[in-house]
């Protein structure tokens, strides 16, 4: 959440928590309840589901809403809600979820229908709905356009649609498909986000080029550089928090922090952590990356990421790098 937090503060425009899998949520395992951790109201959150079926995802809403209104206040705070059809990580792909889904017509639109239909009647104050969606499963579908049924689907019932212009099987070395969104962005009624090797602002006026996207999604580069939004915003960050240190405001446009903005970030994620503590596993990333980024500060250099031994490149996609939009 602390990570959400500097990203919100440094210009993005909504968060999101980490992928929940809907069937073990409907179910209350502790461990899936613990990754919608929205204790800060006003840090715009949404929660992001990966669904097989409609039910499950309908007892999943089911079971937030309950919980909200009961033994987890704190998720009142949740501002959207968005499917995740985008990981291709192989446990995704091997139980039909994810990207898989792309191709199954009916199925997707059912679920997606399921959201619309929820939305419509939940207390809970959702601003809005929508889903993330890959180019296909692999070259085959990306090139028989099955993206476009996820277009048709999402258009009568979602708010938005989020494109990551690559397909499944393809990793994030490998080059984006951008005019893929600009077909979706043709076909649509919604706003469409782009996403995918976005991490300058050169990059961000292009993909707008490109596509014709109404705003973009940052997933890699702010788990990089959580300062990133106010480059690419081009606007001074706004000041702290609740009672959390605050984050002083930064020099407009400036792509990586200063020292004290990185201290200052360092003692906001601590308070939280010490209140809201975060896996272990995840807490040590963030310090080793919170090292890196004092060390940019000083030197003037980019730093390589580290990556720890314990994850590869797909793991710390999937589960620790925020996932966050910028208009």
């Amino acid at each position: 959440m602390s990570t959400l937090l500097v990203c919100f503060i440094t210009g993005a425009g909504l968060t999101w928590t980490e992928m929940i899998k809907a069937s073990s949520f409907r179910k209350e395992f502790i461990s899936t309840f613990d990754l919608v951790d929205t204790f800060d109201p006003t840090t715009l959150t949404g929660v992001q589901f990966m669904a097989t079926s409609a039910a499950d995802l309908s007892g999943a809403l089911t079971m937030l809403e309950h919980r909200a209104f009961t033994t987890h206040p704190h998720w009142q705070n949740i501002r959207a809600v968005d499917l995740n059809f985008g990981c291709p990580s192989p446990d995704v792909i091997r139980i039909g979820a994810g990207p898989a889904l792309l191709k199954r017509k009916t199925k997707l639109g059912q679920i997606m229908q399921a959201l619309h239909n929820w939305k419509q009647t939940t207390k809970l104050d959702i601003r809005a709905v929508g889903a993330k969606i890959r180019l296909g499963l692999n070259k085959f579908e990306q090139r028989h356009q099955v993206y476009l049924h996820a277009a048709d689907a999402a258009n009568e019932n979602l708010d938005y649609l989020v494109v990551h212009a690559r397909h499944g099987g393809q990793r994030s070395r490998d080059p984006p498909t951008w005019e893929a969104i600009g077909e979706i962005v043709q076909r649509a009624s919604i706003p469409i986000i782009g996403n995918g090797n976005v991490q300058t602002l050169a990059d961000l006026k292009r993909m707008y080029e490109v596509s014709g996207c109404s705003g973009v999604m940052i997933g890699r580069a702010a788990m990089s550089n959580p300062w990133i939004f106010r480059h690419l915003n081009q606007v001074d960050a706004p000041s702290g928090t609740l009672d959390a240190p605050h984050l002083p405001t930064a020099e407009a446009g400036s792509v990586w922090a200063s020292e004290p903005e990185v201290k200052a970030a360092k003692e906001t994620f601590d308070w939280w952590s010490s209140r809201h503590p975060p896996k272990k596993r995840v807490l040590s990333w963030h310090a080793q990356n919170f090292e890196r980024l004092k060390e940019i500060s000083t030197s003037g250099e980019e730093v390589k990421m580290i990556v720890p031994n314990t994850y590869d490149k797909m793991a710390l996609k999937a589960k620790i790098a925020p996932e966050v939009s910028v208009a």
